[in-house]
């Protein structure tokens, strides 16, 4: 080999090298003879083994993606027409059927008459590069979705915006999706419409309120089971069956539902995504269903939260004027009638000292016996009123007092048996940790006598080794509670008793127990009373 020969060979390798290294290909189609020739790194970049194969213009043109394919020739027809530079961005599919990006840049060439020779040019591999150019896209469109949706749910926009926001800047983002809320009934067992704006209406109104079960669509079942639900093809998936006839004469072929939850794990609802056509997702598509059902919880939770703080206002409210009502009551019934008969007695008492007659056979001192008694009546009715305001017991001997107290009172009002265990002593807590813990007790004490139908109720209270946290139970052996209402955020007794713990970092829980039964469980950091200075 010369030397020149060895050069050009060395020239070649580097060539080949930075064809490799930079993922770019060359070729030269001679218009003439219709041959085109491809460098190793354009074989490899069309998935075919270099050298392995003839290469004509058609062969070049069938591995074009077919939706690409009438445009690129298009491009190669103005080129030879014009003549000059081009360029152009085509998709081809390889023999396993993957698709790749390839950037085109060519020129033609052109012989002494002025009519084209010959195409050469090079192609650039770029798949990777737009996947992450398009995913840095993607995500910056995300985000700024999100950022709208959690501009609605701070202003207290109505849940009907907020969701319809997330729908549509969902089916923004991946088209063709149909995007879709649907929000679970308070009763836990049927589905309503929340947002669908692109659904078709009459199917809208045919799956609104409908029950969530085994076999109930994407969305019913995933309601009911709690998990993702990926339909590929309606027509031909068994949780379809009722509702096969509905979504076929709407043309929808594929549906994706995945639950909404709460902080708590309870299903709030289901955000599903419909296509015409079957259907799988892929990486991009879960990764926009995972956000969209996180921000559709909050949004949900949010309105969720204002509704339960309204109607716990709205109940304190309705119990204060409860107990406003009974006070006055009491006062203009019992202690009015009282102090009337005191104030005739005294009557009676000055008309007999001034020497004026009295009732027959009543003497002096029968008559200040009698107003004497009820003095202590009227004296006592004060101070059973002031004990349902707040017992004095709480504050005088302290909190296992007031709940041995307000025991034995549970006693006589239900004819179940109560009792309490402690480890307390006679120490004394802070005022407003006592106090929430009394009203918790309370609280779970009405609450067995409303709903459990219990013989025997225990009550625990004790602190924790480290005397770090304060700990309640209350036990009774009633019906017990079910899962759905110890986690219903529409009871207003539970949770009232956890505002009440929450206040200083203590936990509430109640779940009903093996044996029968509820057992209510308080947790309350004792330095957190300390801390606040009480």
């Amino acid at each position: 080999m010369s030397h020149d020969d060895d050069r050009v060979a060395r020239i070649e390798r580097q060539l080949a090298a930075a064809q490799a290294i930079t993922h770019i290909g060359s070729w030269e189609w001679d218009v003439r003879t219709n041959a085109v020739e491809w460098s190793d790194e354009l074989y490899r970049i069309y998935g075919i083994e270099p050298r392995s194969r003839p290469i004509t213009y058609e062969f070049f043109l069938s591995r074009v993606h077919p939706d690409d394919r009438e445009n690129t020739a298009r491009k190669v027809r103005e080129a030879i027409e014009r003549g000059g530079r081009f360029v152009y961005l085509e998709r081809i599919v390889r023999p396993d059927g993957s698709v790749r990006v390839l950037d085109t840049i060519g020129e033609v060439v052109r012989d002494d008459e002025g009519n084209a020779r010959s195409l050469l040019g090079t192609c650039r591999d770029v798949t990777e590069e737009r996947a992450r150019d398009e995913g840095m896209a993607r995500t910056r469109r995300l985000h700024e979705a999100e950022h709208r949706v959690l501009e609605l749910i701070a202003t207290s926009a109505p849940l009907s915006r907020t969701l319809d926001c997330i729908v549509l800047s969902i089916e923004d983002l991946a088209p063709p999706t149909i995007a879709s809320i649907l929000l679970l009934d308070p009763d836990g067992v049927h589905v309503r419409h929340g947002s669908a704006p692109h659904l078709p209406t009459a199917y809208t109104r045919a799956i609104d309120g409908a029950p969530i079960g085994p076999r109930a669509g994407s969305c019913g079942t995933a309601a009911y089971e709690k998990r993702q639900v990926i339909v590929e093809n309606i027509e031909t998936d068994p949780l379809w069956v009722d509702y096969r006839d509905l979504a076929r004469a709407h043309g929808l072929r594929a549906c994706w539902s995945t639950p909404i939850y709460d902080a708590d794990g309870r299903v709030l609802g289901t955000f599903a995504l419909y296509y015409r056509e079957p259907r799988r997702p892929g990486a991009e598509e879960r990764e926009i269903i995972e956000r969209a059902t996180r921000m559709a919880g909050i949004a949900i939770m949010r309105v969720q939260l204002e509704e339960q703080l309204r109607a716990l206002t709205a109940r304190t409210e309705e119990v204060r004027e409860e107990e406003r009502t009974g006070i006055a009551r009491e006062i203009h019934d019992e202690l009015g009638q009282a102090l009337t008969a005191f104030k005739m007695d005294l009557s009676w008492l000055g008309r007999r000292i001034s020497g004026e007659s009295s009732a027959p056979g009543t003497t002096l001192l029968e008559k200040l016996a009698s107003m004497s008694n009820m003095v202590d009546d009227v004296i006592e009715r004060v101070r059973r009123i002031s004990a349902e305001l707040r017992p004095g017991v709480l504050d005088d001997l302290g909190l296992l007092a007031a709940i041995e107290w307000e025991a034995q009172r549970f006693e006589e009002r239900s004819g179940a048996t109560c009792v309490v265990t402690s480890n307390v002593g006679d120490r004394q807590f802070g005022r407003d940790v006592s106090t929430a813990v009394f009203r918790i007790v309370q609280e779970a004490l009405t609450n067995v006598a409303r709903h459990a139908r219990a013989t025997h109720v225990t009550i625990r209270l004790d602190t924790a080794a480290d005397e770090r946290a304060l700990r309640l139970e209350v036990r009774d052996d009633g019906v017990g509670i079910s899962d759905d209402a110890a986690r219903n955020p529409r009871a207003l007794g539970l949770l009232g008793m956890r505002e009440r713990a929450r206040r200083f970092g203590g936990t509430v829980t109640s779940r009903r127990v093996p044996d029968g039964g509820t057992v209510v469980t308080v947790e309350v950091p004792l330095e957190a009373g300390r801390r606040v200075g009480v």
